[in-house]
């Protein structure tokens, strides 16, 4: 997934607009990271280009390598996430089907006839649910994006291919993504900042709501602040 956080910024202290395109790494953050920016979180999805518009950290021999690991880790902790989400709904919905279709537990509410049939129709409605969203399909997709974006950067660290060649192939990629969650999408920018930046990380302060139903709304339009570093 490539994801393109773009983010205009006029000056030193100003707030800058960023796009994020669904599943690369936010797109643009800042050119010299900049703390004060602010993102829009429309139009994500292609995610390979969030570090690749600022300017290394002072002192950094490979700062060009650097952004291009937190590209490549945004991407593959955004496909880890949405994996393990699917996969947990497709297994639990199964499991209510199954409980609630068994003839033992039908049997047991035979004094309670109407519950009988609510218990058959919520059967029904979960089976609808999982096959008209294809959970377990969608689940092993994002498997496949993983895995692709993990070599990806071995690749890169095997000096198989430049940074210019390993950006060019992110951005295949996105041919292959869905439309990004917005919201996890930065959530896993965070980690990967984290990860490669340590304390100098960028982050995206992403509020409480947004958390908790990062893989159920898409949060399109929404403009997320970048937080402020201490000096």
């Amino acid at each position: 997934m490539t994801s393109n956080i773009s983010t205009n910024e006029p000056a030193a202290e100003t707030d800058a607009t960023a796009a994020v395109t669904p599943k690369s790494s936010p797109e643009t953050v800042s050119a010299a990271r900049a703390p004060s920016a602010a993102v829009s979180v429309a139009d994500a999805g292609n995610r390979t280009t969030a570090g690749s518009h600022r300017e290394a950290l002072p002192g950094s021999t490979s700062g060009a390598i650097d952004l291009f690991h937190v590209d490549c880790l945004m991407n593959a902790r955004y496909h880890s996430a949405r994996e393990g989400f699917l996969n947990s709904a497709h297994r639990w919905l199964m499991f209510g089907i199954i409980i609630l279709g068994t003839g033992a537990v039908i049997d047991a509410t035979n004094e309670y006839i109407p519950v009988k049939g609510i218990l058959g129709a919520i059967a029904a409605v979960f089976g609808a649910i999982d096959l008209v969203f294809d959970l377990s399909n969608r689940a092993c997709a994002h498997s496949l994006m993983k895995r692709r974006y993990f070599e990806l950067l071995s690749r890169l660290q095997e000096k198989k291919l430049s940074v210019d060649e390993a950006h060019a192939e992110m951005s295949k990629f996105s041919a292959d993504e869905e439309p990004a969650f917005h919201a996890l999408l930065l959530l896993s920018w965070n980690a990967a900042e984290e990860m490669v930046f340590g304390e100098k990380a960028l982050r995206y302060n992403i509020g409480l709501w947004a958390r908790i139903t990062k893989n159920i709304l898409r949060f399109e339009g929404k403009k997320v602040a970048l937080a402020k570093q201490s000096t």
